[in-house]
């Protein structure tokens, strides 16, 4: 994924993968159960190289990156603490709030 797909994503609660898969449904490819499984796969996940690259390239670090990026995430789709910081699972990645979960 990469750095605009992850904006779109923190932005508006969808990405790429969504996109795809609604246009697969539409198109008569898949199933709808089969696009919601691929969104909730691939949709949001940190993008960990892409970043580790534009943070090289522009010589920010991770944790300048990850706040200027918090301040743009929509504070009504993702869930976070008492002190308004975003929770993040395992692999780094933004947690929904359970009632904007694909299902």
């Amino acid at each position: 994924m990469t750095i605009h797909d992850y904006l779109k994503y923190v932005k508006y609660g969808f990405g790429r993968a969504t996109d795809h898969a609604c246009l697969d449904v539409r198109n008569g490819d898949i199933p709808r159960e089969e696009a919601v499984r691929l969104a909730n796969r691939y949709d949001g996940r940190y993008p960990h190289e892409a970043v580790r690259e534009f943070c090289d390239y522009t010589g920010m670090s991770q944790e300048e990156f990850d706040e200027t990026i918090d301040t743009f995430t929509n504070r009504k789709i993702f869930r976070q603490n008492e002190q308004g910081e975003f929770l993040k699972d395992i692999d780094g990645s933004l947690i929904k709030n359970d009632e904007y979960l694909l299902s």
